[in-house]
């Protein structure tokens, strides 16, 4: 749903690819918002992790497959249609996961390798960036690539806490957490670990 409750985003693959679509709530002025194929909902578990409306209403945040390097991007587009922008426009896998309340500024993993302290290594990485793919800056480092080691399971990002905007609900194995965003980002990363005063466990899941 967009935030005003007017239109739907959904995704379908009724001519072949799945595609972006929007209509109205009652289901009027259906129509394909973008040719570039969405992320396959099959490929990831629940909850949505293929496109995220802006907070405005004004646009939607999708991961899309680059039609000539064939691989996962971050894009941006208009509800009209119009604005088609790519925002990572890099070599890793970017895969959407939500717009910032706090600010205009998108969240996403990658697969970019990153320095850890020992070298530089592929991790699945949180990160952050302004609404026009610019000012990227890194959260957590979740998981090694290609293989994680055996004792450790990442984080899952699962949503907002409806109290507080600086805050995402994460899971680890059946443990959750509530991360500080602007706290972490004023923290260093170190890999599968969440930064020292800036999350707290709730419960378990």
């Amino acid at each position: 749903w967009s935030p005003d409750g007017a239109q739907i985003a959904f995704i379908s693959n009724r001519d072949g690819e799945p595609m972006l679509y929007i209509m109205n709530a009652d289901g009027s002025d259906e129509r394909q918002l973008t040719d570039i194929p969405i992320l396959n909902p099959d490929m990831l578990p629940p909850p949505d992790r293929f496109y995220d409306w802006s907070f405005d209403g004004k646009y939607v945040a999708f991961t899309g497959l680059h039609p000539a390097e064939k691989q996962y991007e971050v894009y941006v587009i208009s509800v009209d249609g119009s604005q088609l922008t790519n925002l990572t426009n890099h070599p890793a896998e970017d895969r959407i996961i939500a717009w910032w309340p706090a600010e205009h500024k998108i969240l996403f993993t990658s697969d970019r390798k990153v320095d850890n302290g020992e070298g530089t290594q592929q991790w699945l990485t949180l990160y952050m960036m302004d609404a026009d793919g610019t000012n990227v800056q890194r959260i957590i480092d979740l998981l090694p690539k290609p293989t994680p080691p055996a004792y450790f399971d990442g984080y899952t990002v699962h949503g907002w806490t409806p109290e507080s905007s600086l805050h995402l609900i994460l899971a680890s194995g059946r443990l959750a957490y509530i991360l500080n965003v602007a706290c972490a980002l004023e923290n260093p990363p170190q890999p599968g670990t969440l930064p020292e005063g800036c999350y707290r466990m709730f419960g378990l899941l």
